[in-house]
């Protein structure tokens, strides 16, 4: 018997299986290539040692420390017994080694490491104890249990299916908790970045709503409904958007507003004759509904640019490199500068032409006239100039498409090909639509059928 470089007793011998046991508190809760595992050691045996401490709970019996998945793959290749070291070890120091045993494999999932971390300090271990052992920040470490605060079984089930750290750390955009938890469920899916974005402009809206209607409440009366007095309407404002100008005529004019879920409707004071009143309250009505349809529109049209912007930057900053970046951009502006020739074949319209979008940047970037500014030029450009004047052109390709140009000022679905060339550009890159990008590109969106409701009511 000898002793290892932490002082624990050593000791190796031969273990048969039914007395080993998968220890209670390793982090790992799954484990991948057993059935290839299980294959080698038919053919080679077990050629490192189980690491096992005796079990306080039942005599003759061990945990495993180290060699979880090499003891189930040994069970499946029907071996009777298993090389192991018998250790002694403080319960702190088995969660300590086990920890780190699992971390140097790299394929923990973020809940599993989350867990390992909050065992540790537990079981009395400091986080500047765990950042020496594990090389890791106090901070990384710190950042990691706060997520055990979201829902656990939510938690590992999305990290076992593939979730990332920078999945769950995009959650930390919303403050409160029950709000994570039900975005959380959307991690994976298409939906996802629209939940979140969603999330984040409510706890904006009510963030902002009480400094609103102060600000509101200083040239305007709250009212409960439009009855209430003889009123036209002016605007809808959105909580998470800009406070309304205050009027110049407010001190000849009265001005009143009504909150309307995440938002409010403001309204000016007319003077009017019970027969005008009849005759144009129904008017006002769809005057109303349809400004407020056009605002929600609006509003979407700038929340999913947000994350278009987010998903772009975070491709450009993490994953695209120089080649892809440089191809990408030679289909947005060669196809792009098609739509605007009716000759698709023109040589002159495939090499110069732009399509409406960014001139003058590239030609501030590269110093060239916009006048004498070239495609080559641009694509010479990608492969000289540093990432940060490669992620502005990349970016001001992306401009095209902003506000989502699917309507008319009626609101009357208009199919736009820069649009849709955007989203294609988009898509190569990993992008996924969202439910209400796909209706908004095909034209059925609740937003244009309602619009088409009150016309066909009018």
């Amino acid at each position: 018997m000898g002793k290892t470089e932490k002082g624990r007793k050593n000791m190796i011998q031969e273990i048969e299986l039914s007395k080993l046991k998968i220890h209670p508190k390793n982090v790992r809760k799954t484990y991948n290539g057993i059935d290839e595992l299980a294959e080698s050691i038919k053919v080679q045996g077990i050629l490192q040692n189980l690491s096992v401490v005796p079990d306080p709970e039942e005599a003759e019996t061990f945990l495993v420390v180290i060699g979880n998945r090499r003891l189930l793959a040994a069970r499946k290749a029907g071996l009777k017994t298993a090389p192991c070291s018998v250790t002694e070890m403080e319960e702190k120091q088995q969660a300590s080694v086990m920890l780190l045993e699992n971390m140097q494999r790299n394929d923990l999932t973020v809940y599993e490491e989350a867990t390992g971390f909050q065992l540790c300090l537990d079981l009395g271990m400091t986080e500047a104890e765990l950042s020496q052992e594990t090389g890791l920040s106090k901070r990384t470490i710190k950042h990691r249990t706060k997520l055990l605060a979201l829902d656990q079984e939510v938690f590992e089930k999305k990290a076992s299916e593939g979730a990332t750290i920078f999945d769950f750390t995009k959650l930390e955009r919303i403050k409160d908790v029950s709000r994570r938890n039900k975005v959380m469920q959307f991690i994976g899916t298409d939906n996802f970045a629209r939940e979140l974005q969603n999330a984040v402009c409510e706890e904006t809206c009510e963030k902002n709503k009480k400094e609103f209607r102060k600000h509101l409440a200083s040239f305007a009366k709250e009212i409960t409904g439009q009855d209430d007095v003889d009123c036209s309407f002016v605007r809808w404002y959105s909580f998470s958007g800009d406070k309304p100008e205050v009027p110049e005529d407010m001190e000849s004019s009265q001005y009143y507003f009504k909150e309307d879920g995440n938002g409010v409707f403001l309204y000016k004071e007319i003077e009017v004759t019970e027969e005008a009143r009849a005759r144009n309250a129904e008017q006002e009505r769809q005057r109303e509904e349809k400004a407020l349809q056009r605002a929600k529109f609006e509003e979407l049209g700038k929340s999913l640019f947000k994350i278009r912007k987010e998903f772009f930057l975070d491709k450009t900053r993490n994953q695209l490199t120089i080649e892809k970046c440089q191809r990408f951009i030679a289909i947005l502006l060669l196809r792009g500068s098609t739509l605007s020739w009716k000759d698709k074949e023109d040589e002159k319209a495939t090499k110069y032409g732009f399509c409406n979008m960014n001139m003058g940047l590239f030609s501030e970037l590269l110093g060239v006239e916009k006048e004498k500014l070239h495609l080559d030029d641009v694509l010479k450009m990608v492969d000289k100039k540093a990432a940060p004047v490669l992620e502005k052109i990349l970016y001001s390709t992306l401009e095209v498409g902003t506000d989502i140009r699917l309507k008319s000022w009626d609101m009357e679905y208009a199919r736009d090909m820069k649009t849709e060339l955007l989203y294609e550009f988009l898509m190569e890159m990993g992008y996924r639509l969202s439910d209400d990008e796909k209706m908004l590109l095909d034209g059925t969106h609740p937003y244009y059928k309602a619009e088409e409701q009150m016309a066909e009511a009018a």
